[in-house]
């Protein structure tokens, strides 16, 4: 398998307020911020980071501020990944981070926040699925 398949990644993180109990329902439709806040349109100071991937197996994700030593902190997110517009795959949080929940999002699976504190960083992990080919493009939104 190839280690190196390109993930194309993208996110939206609002820095502002976040449920405490993640992500709304309606969020998962919209790929918005469903609480009160708009959503963040500026160049987002935050990285995804996935080291590949291999099919059928978890491989290990997360969110980071983009500049070195940055004081950034978000506080809310919600990341699916996608391939021809469909979540595929299974998300589950990393590292025993009790701050993240695994939640269906259109009946697929994805990771959202279970807390509105401050993060500065997070890590999740994303199971492809067994079908899915080295050489499809896949993105992490």
């Amino acid at each position: 398998m190839d280690l190196r398949s390109i993930l194309v990644l993208s996110v939206l993180i609002s820095t502002a307020s976040a449920w405490p109990s993640g992500a709304p329902a309606e969020a998962c439709r919209t790929r918005t911020p469903s609480h009160g806040v708009p959503a963040q349109t500026s160049t987002c100071p935050f990285d995804f980071v996935g080291l590949g991937w291999i099919p059928g197996q978890f491989t290990s994700m997360g969110i980071f501020p983009t500049a070195v030593g940055s004081s950034l902190k978000f506080r809310g997110f919600l990341a699916s990944v996608y391939k021809d517009d469909e979540p595929i795959g299974e998300m589950r949080p990393g590292n025993s981070d009790k701050n993240l929940v695994k939640t269906a999002c259109n009946g697929k699976s994805s990771i959202t926040h279970s807390s509105n504190q401050d993060k500065d960083e997070i890590f999740f992990e994303w199971k492809a699925p067994a079908t899915l080919q080295p050489t499809d493009e896949v993105e992490l939104r």
